[in-house]
């Protein structure tokens, strides 16, 4: 379910969502970091800046260009991250635990 965009939820799950006390926006960002998001829709929220500091570009976000899958920063655990990437990693919801897959049950 966290893959999906808020819009992309069934109603049932959306009101799930808003009882929790989270809005459409909240949930594109902490639960799914934006990856179903269009680069073209990445620069109209304004985090295009922070992907390029995390290494994506257009053609990575949006598959099947010449640079192919991921960045780097992707199989890196947090403390390996610079501090501008730390920074970039918390402009898309990340923290130290969600960027290094903690369950959160030990949160």
């Amino acid at each position: 379910m966290e893959y999906y965009r808020f819009n992309e939820l069934y109603e049932e799950e959306q009101q799930s969502v808003l009882t929790l006390g989270l809005d459409g926006e909240m949930w594109d960002c902490y639960m799914n970091h934006y990856y179903r998001y269009s680069w073209d829709e990445i620069i109209d929220v304004g985090i295009e800046d922070s992907l390029e500091v995390l290494g994506w570009t257009q053609s990575m976000w949006e598959g099947g260009g010449e640079d192919g899958g991921g960045p780097e920063s992707q199989d890196v655990s947090w403390e390996e991250l610079t501090e501008e990437e730390q920074v970039a990693a918390g402009m898309i919801c990340y923290s130290e635990k969600s960027w290094d897959w903690i369950d959160l049950t030990e949160w």
